[in-house]
Order: C-alpha cells, then structure tokens, then sequence
C-alpha cells in the first residue's frame, strides 16, 4: 500500500506526469528543476526520491532518462477502424424509391 504524499511530493509527481505527456519521454531531473522553478537539483532528487520509496515512481535500470511510472492497471490499445459520417443518412439529397415486393 502507498504512503500520503506531502502537498510537494503531489507537485513533483504532477511535474513528471505532465513532463512524460509533453516529452513523450521520461524527464531529466534538471527539466523538473526547471519546470518547478527549483534552485537546486539536489531538491528534486530528495522528492524524487521520496517518490521512488513510496512506489509511485520506478527507476529503471541502466537506462537514461529512465524515470517512469509505474502501471496501475493493464494498458489496450484500441484502434479506430471506421468513422461514423456525423449526418444521418436520412438527410442526404439523395431519395431512394421504396422496392416493391416480389411476387
């Protein structure tokens, strides 16, 4: 189970959420600093870290850039396969004559 997080552990964890949506990838712990408006890294690292220990973010290993967070549920992918038109058929120009029946 996760611990509370302090009103800035929520802000850091935001930054990072928002920071991976806009990146498209994990953000450095200077790019934190700077969105934060922090004057030092060492700030970040601490709430970072933090953050790590309570298991609502992940490090993972060898890699740069490798902060991520972890996946709570499953993610699927579904794909579009097909627009819908937005006008109803039944308001296009074109009538249709209605088909007899066959005797």
């Amino acid at each position: 189970m996760r611990n509370t997080l302090t009103y800035k552990q929520k802000l850091v964890l935001s930054t990072v959420q928002d920071l991976i949506k806009k990146l498209g990838k994990s953000p450095t712990l200077e790019e934190i600093r700077q969105a934060l408006g922090y004057a030092s890294i060492s700030s970040v690292q601490r709430h970072v870290d933090a953050l790590k220990k309570k298991g609502y973010l992940i490090n993972e290993k060898n890699q740069n850039r490798s902060l991520v967070l972890p996946a709570s549920e499953p993610v699927v992918n579904i794909p579009l396969v097909e627009m819908l038109p937005v006008v109803p058929h039944y308001t296009q120009k074109k009538i249709l004559k209605p088909i007899s029946p066959i005797k």
